[in-house]
C-alpha cells in the first residue's frame, strides 16, 4: 500500500510543463522530414552515387580510348616511317651497287688503257 502511494505522488507530482518537456523530446514526422531535408543537403542519395559512378565510368571510358587512339596513331605514323626508310634504303643500296659496277668498269678501262 505505502508503494502504491509513492508511485501516486510520482505521478501526480508530473505537471504540463513536464509533459510539455516529454512531448518536445519526442521526435515527431515533421522533425524526421527536417532531418532527411538537411541530411539530402549533406549526403549523396544512392541515385546520386550511381549517377555520378556512370559518369566517372563514361569520362573514364572516353579517357582511355582516346588515349588508345593518339598510341595507335604514332605506331601507325612508326610503320609508315619504317617502310619509308626501308625503301629508301634498299633504293641507296640499289644506287651504291650501281656505282661500284661502274666504278669497277672505268677502272678497268683507265688500267687496260695504261
Amino acid at each position: 500500500m505505502q508503494q502504491a502511494k509513492e508511485e501516486l505522488k510520482f505521478h501526480v507530482a508530473i505537471n504540463k510543463l513536464d509533459i510539455y518537456n516529454i512531448l518536445n523530446m519526442v521526435i515527431t514526422k515533421k522533425d524526421i522530414e527536417n532531418i532527411i531535408i538537411k541530411f539530402s543537403a549533406i549526403f549523396a542519395t544512392k541515385q546520386e552515387l550511381q549517377t555520378g559512378l556512370n559518369s566517372l565510368k563514361s569520362e573514364l571510358k572516353n579517357d582511355i580510348l582516346t588515349s588508345q587512339d593518339k598510341i595507335m596513331k604514332k605506331l601507325e605514323d612508326l610503320s609508315i616511317e619504317q617502310k619509308m626508310s626501308y625503301a629508301q634504303s634498299r633504293r641507296q643500296e640499289v644506287k651504291l651497287e650501281n656505282h661500284e659496277e661502274r666504278i669497277k668498269h672505268i677502272e678497268e678501262k683507265v688500267l687496260t688503257s695504261n
